[in-house]
């Protein structure tokens, strides 16, 4: 059974206005009576769909983090681990209508809801798997390589969101990550 109107409505007002907060604030900071004011709902609507603040922000990040993993999880297998630009353009394309939310969100460490720790967690997870997969041998362990990887990816999800896309930027990143995977790949004998 469909969601009523009213209840989507409410639930949408109230993630938006937490959004809005947290541009502000720090998420300490935000108190239930911030966000309701700020979402023109009274206490009870807030509270007839969340338990509390966390909650509220664990469906956000859970929200939003589903979206990035389905990406990321259809598009691993087919693209190179080498060739980071394909992966982050498709990501920067497709989420460039939510980049303030995923800047905002990007710098909330909230143990349980922390955006950026499940973003890291996820690609190091298809790494290690892409990594085991291959045929390939590495001079290094793979959990070292796919530390690397996620600390690359992750440093241009920072620097686009809060530069903007820049292809050059993204292809130079890609050449450089895959030099540095011709470099660690061991000697065929």
């Amino acid at each position: 059974m469909a969601e009523d109107v009213r209840i989507i409505k409410n639930k949408r007002v109230i993630e938006n206005a937490m959004i809005l907060l947290l541009q502000r604030k720090e998420f300490s900071k935000i108190t239930i009576q911030d966000i309701c004011q700020e979402a023109l709902v009274s206490r009870s609507t807030f509270y007839a769909h969340y338990l509390d603040k966390y909650d509220l922000l664990e469906k956000i990040v859970d929200k939003y983090f589903s979206m990035l993993q389905e990406l990321i999880a259809s598009r691993f297998s087919t693209v190179e681990l080498i060739n980071i630009d394909a992966i982050f353009l498709l990501l920067s394309q497709t989420y460039s209508q939510y980049k303030e939310i995923l800047s905002v969100l990007m710098k909330v460490h909230v143990p349980g809801s922390d955006f950026r720790e499940k973003i890291e967690n996820t690609l190091f997870s298809y790494c290690i798997q892409f990594l085991e997969a291959t045929s390939k041998q590495y001079k290094m362990p793979n959990e070292l390589i796919a530390k690397l990887y996620v600390a690359n990816v992750i440093t241009i999800i920072d620097w686009t969101l809060e530069k903007g896309i820049d292809e050059k930027i993204i292809e130079s990143l890609s050449r450089l990550q895959s030099t540095v995977f011709h470099l660690i790949e061991k000697d065929e004998i």
